[in-house]
């Protein structure tokens, strides 16, 4: 947020200005560290600019992240020093907001940051996990392999996340052009139809009245049910930004049958991947398990591993907190038991994540294989209810004028 102020510098001289800053305390240290001492401070209001009002069409994309990691290893490689390799990179970066996010690195860079310490400046870019992978890799002296091997992590991570995205397309986009369908021939055809059936004084049968009531009440009443749905939805968009919220929503998701697992069995991948990736990259146990349990979406599973990670600074181990937790699968908790008593915790981990990736795709597509027939079938009766609703009063007319 932006703050006007003005202050006094070293020279008893009064100066004015903008300052960026989190909150209030913020930016008089901010400005403190500059060696002025405040007079006035003003949160600074400007009118919200195209960014901040759809910030999904300027962000930067994993997918350039990836390419920047492996792009800047090469160059690290060829002997080229860190702050011209990112500018190297901000000369021939496709978008805007790429060139901005190098340019911005490339001045931290040269105030003498190092660059894990600069990428935790920019987290809605670099994951955590990336981040901690990178500087790994700055202790070690090996910011090469730690590149290519985060760059390797989030592309694993992305590609995940695409393969349901892709499978509910299809399902998705059919049950969306079917409502928009069936809610055009209740509210624009269906009124017509049955102004046409009344003048002719046709005798409707149970299905028609049915559907002619149902649509003369949306008619009648689609403002109302617009205002009712839209309020619901925002009710729901803000309960769900609470952390009650979020945590109620979670805990139903873990209990629908089938969606359930496959939930539990993405997290458990996403959690085991990251904490085998970070152990190989010399990451001690409890900072891994920590950045593991923060990349769980799910509040319930996420709030169990880092209680668990709590639990393993105390000295009980990993294996323990996740039995008690009466969460996981026990073929996780006996995993990571025999990783922890052989000491290979990290390969025991690699062999969870690539088993419970794969059981995830296999029910995720017995999933879908079941939804898709099943909407098929739905759909199907809707709209042949609507087709003999209609069809009915017209053979019934056509019998009374033979």
């Amino acid at each position: 947020m932006a703050y006007k102020y003005s202050a006094m510098d070293a020279s008893s001289h009064v100066v004015s200005g903008y300052v960026d800053a989190g909150d209030e305390v913020a930016a008089e240290e901010a400005l403190g560290q500059q060696g002025y001492r405040v007079l006035t401070l003003k949160a600074y209001r400007t009118a919200p600019t195209l960014k901040k009002l759809m910030p999904s069409f300027f962000r930067v994309k994993v997918g350039q992240i990836i390419i920047m990691s492996r792009q800047l290893a090469a160059l690290l490689e060829a002997g080229i020093d860190i702050v011209a390799g990112i500018e190297i990179l901000k000369e021939q970066a496709p978008s805007g907001s790429v060139k901005s996010l190098f340019d911005d690195m490339a001045k931290k860079l040269r105030a003498g940051n190092q660059l894990g310490a600069v990428l935790h400046q920019f987290p809605s870019v670099f994951p955590p996990t990336y981040v901690k992978m990178i500087e790994v890799g700055e202790q070690t002296g090996n910011i090469e392999g730690a590149l290519r091997q985060a760059s390797a992590y989030i592309e694993k991570q992305r590609d995940a996340g695409k393969k349901l995205s892709k499978a509910l397309m299809y399902p998705s986009f059919v049950g969306g052009v079917a409502v928009v369908v069936v809610i055009l021939l209740m509210v624009l055809v269906l009124p017509a139809m049955s102004g046409m059936f009344t003048s002719l004084g046709a005798e409707l049968p149970l299905p028609t009245r049915m559907l002619m009531a149902t649509s003369t009440f949306l008619k009648a009443n689609i403002l109302v049910l617009l205002l009712i749905i839209a309020a619901f939805g925002g009710f729901l968009y803000f309960r769900l930004r609470t952390l009650k919220g979020k945590r109620q929503l979670d805990g139903i998701l873990l209990k629908v049958p089938v969606l359930g697992n496959i939930i539990i069995y993405t997290e458990i991948a996403r959690f085991a991947g990251t904490v085998s990736t970070l152990l190989q990259s010399g990451v001690t146990v409890s900072a891994s398990v920590e950045s593991g349990a923060s990349t769980c979406k799910n509040k319930i599973i996420n709030e169990a591993l880092e209680k668990a990670a709590k639990e393993l600074l105390q000295g009980h181990g990993l294996s323990g907190p996740l039995s008690r937790a009466k969460l996981f699968p026990s073929m996780l908790v006996q995993m990571v038991r025999v990783g922890e008593e052989t000491g290979s915790l990290n390969s025991t981990l690699s062999v969870v994540a690539n088993a419970y990736e794969t059981e995830v795709d296999e029910r995720s597509q017995a999933m879908l294989a079941m939804l898709e027939p099943a909407l098929t079938v739905a759909i199907s009766v809707l709209v042949g209810f609507i087709a003999i609703s209609v069809i009915m009063p017209i053979y019934s007319i056509l019998g009374s004028i033979k």
